[in-house]
């Protein structure tokens, strides 16, 4: 966690199309990437509890019960001046994770608090063996990893505000030369309700918006099915459909692979982000999968040497001395042999000389 403003500065510089970066332990927001920027102010999340914020509930455990990325939106963002975007949220799990979550609070709108005690129900199972299925909201089991079992330990979520996820296409700049501008709106087909009743994702009009009305638009879809994406995209060009003239439906061909590119740009931007962060978490198992091997067989050449070796003097040596005498005085005369491994013992008492 101490290096994540670095990590998320670098995955936003080489992914692109991604506003921000959040991290939330156990669910309350602690940690965003960029936690300001113009039109953006994300200081205004710091302490924001996924499991407990009405907005935020739903997508948090959808997120938990299928172990796997889980888009939300499009949506309008209150951080973002009321912008609209797409958070991705991604459960991780972690066998270094309790079992139970730490105790929280959070303080409604209306002035209600709600109070969160999993401690206290962890130390009551392990008194009196009760059920965690008391609070469900308290434990969350992940994958056995190596035989460990592993436990919710927070969220990682992706914003994208849909300007940026546009930028890369250049929708919105004006051409230097005399080519058609196009006006446009992307809906979305089962919208949010932060997007009105037609649920606007994105309109784009330089024109006064009363003066503009899309029913002759031509309408494109975008569907994605692997990311439940069923958008419209409604597109016309400034002023009206003009006659055809000479270069119109190049330039129209041009608009239209330029939004196949904006799918195919918004599934490969999720794809990658994602794969990213499991390559991480497989190289830390297998780190840690390293440790414990190394610790192990260090153990085991311990078990190989003998604890107690076996001290054992010729018997030509001890009738030559004629009485008992001392371990110390024996060892300074060089008088002792000693037997410390399992390879030594055997050589000793299976070789064809006879044992002393």
């Amino acid at each position: 966690m101490d290096d994540f403003d670095r990590i998320a500065r670098c995955l936003i510089q080489r992914f692109g199309g991604i506003t921000s970066l959040q991290l939330a332990p156990f669910g309350a927001v602690s940690m965003v990437y960029p936690m300001s920027a113009p039109g953006m102010d994300n200081q205004k999340i710091i302490g924001r509890n996924d499991f407990f914020d009405p907005v935020h509930a739903d997508h948090a455990m959808e997120a938990i019960d299928s172990k796997e990325p889980r888009l939300s939106g499009p949506r309008v963002l209150l951080q973002c001046n009321k912008e609209t975007g797409i958070l991705v949220r991604l459960a991780i799990f972690s066998k270094a994770a309790p079992r139970f979550l730490p105790n929280s609070a959070w303080r409604f709108p209306n002035g209600t608090t709600l109070v969160q005690r999993c401690q206290e129900l962890g130390r009551a199972e392990a008194g009196h063996g009760q059920a965690a299925a008391a609070a469900p909201v308290c434990s969350f089991p992940g994958h056995v990893v190596d035989g460990s079992q592993t436990h919710f330990w927070g969220f990682a979520t992706m914003v994208t505000l849909i300007s940026d996820l546009l930028r890369p296409l250049h929708f919105m700049e004006k051409s230097s030369d005399e080519e058609e501008q196009f006006d446009f709106e992307i809906l979305d087909k089962t919208p949010h309700p932060s997007l009105g009743p037609r649920g606007v994702i994105k309109r784009y009009f330089p024109t006064d918006p009363s003066e503009l009305a899309f029913d002759d638009a031509v309408s494109i879809p975008i569907n994605v099915a692997e990311l439940d994406v069923e958008w419209v995209m409604n597109l016309k060009p400034q002023g009206g459909w003009p006659l055809l003239t000479e270069g119109f439906w190049s330039r129209f061909l041009v608009m239209l692979i330029s939004v196949f590119l904006l799918l195919i740009a918004c599934t490969v931007m999720v794809f990658y982000n994602v794969r990213g962060a499991y390559k991480r978490l497989e190289r830390l198992e297998e780190f840690k999968r390293r440790k414990r091997l190394a610790v192990v067989e260090s153990a085991v050449e311990d078990i190989d040497r003998v604890r107690f070796p076996m001290c054992v003097m010729r018997l030509e040596d001890f009738e030559a001395l004629g009485k008992l005498i001392s371990h110390e005085d024996a060892r300074s005369q060089a008088l002792l042999n000693f037997l410390d491994t399992p390879e030594a013992l055997e050589d000793r008492f299976t070789s064809s000389t006879p044992p002393s």
